[in-house]
């Protein structure tokens, strides 16, 4: 077992926010002690196994515990669990039989141990590996109906690659919420941020509740009490109560890296955040690749992050702005403000006299502020809302997804997003508008197929034109005119094939992945800012990003094509399957299949008895599917679906967000996108599923 913590001397000190505190920072005492740890571990063999997890934050209350972690020389990480004992004491270490993190864990996929007993009830320790190797770890408590709580993040939760060998290292403590309430409470609102595709809410209590789409876990539900809470595209960071700052989320760009010391008020960009400190002056951390971090020096009373800018409030009142000027949204206007919030390509900012003016990108009158005085403006990604003085809301820009078609009642606070808004009402409650994510919102009409994407999706109509829908930030579902056989999408552009057998693609071309070759085709891809497509011969061009080596295609004949994210699989004329892009990975080499399809970390393919197999991209080995025969297969990024030879459709893995959930009914064709499944219905309609995340209670979202 671990020592108590009298063995390991009470001055333990964390590394900040965001680092776990290292045991070889100890006196002398301490060392020894440690020395005798190794010989005190009972080493059971064991290996961490997959689990979901999600729900909300529970509230917290003693006792208090912290997780503690090392590395082995075969690089595996081990963990276990302490309880605080009294002001300065902690209970011998707890060794749960699960505990080893292995060395080839994928990135991002969380995984839990087994469960341990405490006082309040069974808690297990969970981890995943983010991009930048760092390990972060958390806890769940088991809650009366028999589930696992939401996942709780201690401040100091993240066990660096550095590390040394078997010392001990020790997160920051949580206070663990009492069975009877380990379900979350619900009460009134104070605030809300509304993202790209997730939302988090701040409680009247300080708790926070997230929700949404939840890749990177930037939906989780931080335990402890904030004051304030923000997100971005793809993190979310919390201001707590004591002035520190807690981040979580995706981390390859060091969003989670927030500084120590105390801070005021908090911001949060696309890739980037940006802190008020005590001292008055501005801390930014993350990207930067536009300067958006380099913020001037000076003494300043509010902030906020952009796409790939920032602004805040000097002393007088002046705005100031850095970081990308594209569009002039780092040109701050003359006057005094005493708020301002930045949001993609634009700012606004509340004028001493209530009146708003807003600054940067003016595409879809963003810019374009209505009269009268407010009390609070926001700044979105191609929209602006504002609460006026008498509590009613005014929304100006886009409104493709009715983001600015604003619900009546009494406000106090909000916030706009990229495709919606969300504000505090008065009451208490919190209602949003807008797209809660409409990729998974079909159009109407008969269709013959239909690709589902990242945040969007295609189909090609009996007529052979081409209907898109869900995001539409770079033009992906804009297709042009004409008739077409056959469409694909990736990640923010989309491709088709056309009667006279050439492709046209249309959506964002930063990386050439729009510009297709001349020629004839039968079939079409599109993934992470690439496209291949299978010309009449069986061979395969690739065009666009070739990072990873995605469009260097193998040679020799194929007869079907599939790409998910940044890797390709395709059919050779034998049966084979033959995969490449992206990080290596494997596929069997003895099987034959009739069809394939590959999703974010797995591949299916279709045997010739109509049995499906699926394997794991990284070891080749057999993952669990379900049984019987199949006509076709849709692989998305964690959940696969087949068309049965009835018409049914059966799904299976991941199903955080419904994607899993295939309705009743018969279908002729399918497709799965990273987190929906939309399928043709046998009347040519297209019915989808998934990215439907559950609101909490107290939050309605207007359709």
């Amino acid at each position: 077992m671990l020592p108590r913590s009298r063995a390991l001397a009470p001055d333990l000190l964390l590394a900040g926010p965001g680092t776990l505190g290292d045991s070889t920072r100890r006196s002398g005492r301490a060392r020894s002690a440690r020395a005798g740890i190794v010989a005190l571990l009972a080493l059971v063999a064991g290996i961490v196994v997959t689990s979901p997890v999600g729900g909300q934050e529970s509230a917290p209350t003693a006792p208090e515990v912290r997780i503690a972690a090392r590395k082995l020389e075969d690089g595996r990480i081990e963990f276990g669990l302490q309880e605080r004992q009294g002001e300065d004491g902690w209970s011998a270490g707890m060794l749960p039989t699960r505990r080893f993190f292995p060395t080839a864990a994928r990135v991002d996929r969380w995984l839990a141990s087994s469960p341990l007993e405490l006082t309040t009830g069974e808690v297990r320790i969970v981890a995943r590996k983010l991009e930048s190797g760092r390990i972060e770890f958390g806890l769940q408590q088991h809650r009366p109906d028999n589930t696992w709580g939401p996942r709780q993040l201690p401040r100091a939760r993240f066990f660096p690659t550095s590390a040394p060998l078997n010392s001990w290292l020790f997160s920051s403590s949580l206070s663990l919420a009492a069975p009877e309430s380990a379900a979350g409470a619900v009460g009134r609102f104070s605030a809300v941020a509304a993202g790209r595709t997730h939302w988090c809410a701040l409680h009247a209590d300080g708790a926070v509740t997230c929700w949404g789409d939840n890749n990177f876990g930037r939906a989780e539900s931080p335990s402890g009490r904030f004051s304030a809470v923000a997100v971005g595209i793809e993190h979310s960071c919390g201001l707590e109560t004591d002035g520190t700052i807690t981040c979580w989320g995706a981390d390859n760009q060091g969003q989670l890296d927030a500084p120590d010391g105390g801070f005021s008020a908090l911001a949060v960009g696309w890739r980037h955040s940006c802190g008020l400190r005590s001292d008055s002056s501005v801390s930014c951390w993350g990207t930067n690749n536009h300067g958006q971090l380099d913020a001037p020096d000076g003494e300043f009373t509010a902030v906020s992050a952009g796409g790939n800018f920032s602004c805040a409030l000097r002393t007088d009142g002046t705005a100031v702005c850095w970081g990308i000027n594209q569009h002039r949204q780092s040109d701050a206007p003359d006057g005094r403000f005493s708020t301002l919030d930045s949001g993609g390509w634009h700012s606004c900012g509340l004028l001493a006299d209530g009146t708003a003016e807003c600054w940067g990108s003016p595409v879809y009158g963003r810019t374009n502020v209505p009269g009268g005085q407010f009390a609070a403006v926001s700044a979105g990604g191609w929209h602006s809302c504002g609460v006026r003085t008498d509590g009613t809301i005014a929304c100006w820009g886009q409104n493709e997804y009715r983001q600015t078609s604003a619900p009546e009642g009494s406000f106090e606070a909000i916030d706009a997003g990229d495709y919606s808004s969300c504000g505090a009402r008065t009451d208490g409650t919190i209602v949003c508008w807008g797209s809660d994510d409409g990729r998974a919102d079909a159009s109407d009409g008969s269709f013959a197929s239909v690709a589902a994407g990242v945040e969007h999706s295609c189909a090609v109509r009996a007529d052979g034109t081409v209907a898109c829908f869900g995001g539409d930030g770079s033009g992906q579902t804009r297709p042009p005119q004409g008739t077409f056989t056959a469409v694909a999408v990736g990640d923010h552009h989309s491709c088709g094939i056309r009667d006279d057998r050439t492709i046209a693609c249309w959506g964002l071309d930063d990386s050439g992945q729009t510009a297709a070759p001349s020629g004839h085709f039968i079939a079409v891809t599109a993934g992470r800012a690439f496209s291949c497509g299978l010309r009449d011969d069986g061979t395969v061009a690739c065009w666009g990003s070739n990072d990873s080596g995605k469009t260097e295609a193998p040679g020799g004949t194929f007869i079907s094509i599939t790409t998910l994210g940044g890797r390709t699989c395709a059919l050779r004329t034998g049966g084979a399957v033959t995969c490449w892009g992206n990080t290596t990975f494997r596929h069997p080499s003895s099987e034959r299949f009739t069809a394939v399809d590959t999703g974010g970390s797995h591949a299916c393919g279709l045997r010739t008895d109509g049995t499906v197999a699926c394997w794991d991209h990284v070891t080749a080995e057999q993952v669990n599917v379900t049984g019987g025969q199949f006509t076709a297969i849709a692989a998305g990024l964690r959940h696969t679906c087949g068309l049965r030879a009835d018409g049914t459709v059966a799904c299976w893995g991941g199903n955080d967000l419904g994607q899993s959930d295939a309705p009743r009914g018969q279908f002729t064709s399918i497709s799965a996108g990273y987190w929906h499944t939309c399928g043709v219905r046998l009347s040519g309609a297209i019915e989808c599923w998934g990215n439907r995340p559950p609101t909490p209670e107290g939050v309605e979202f207007a359709r």
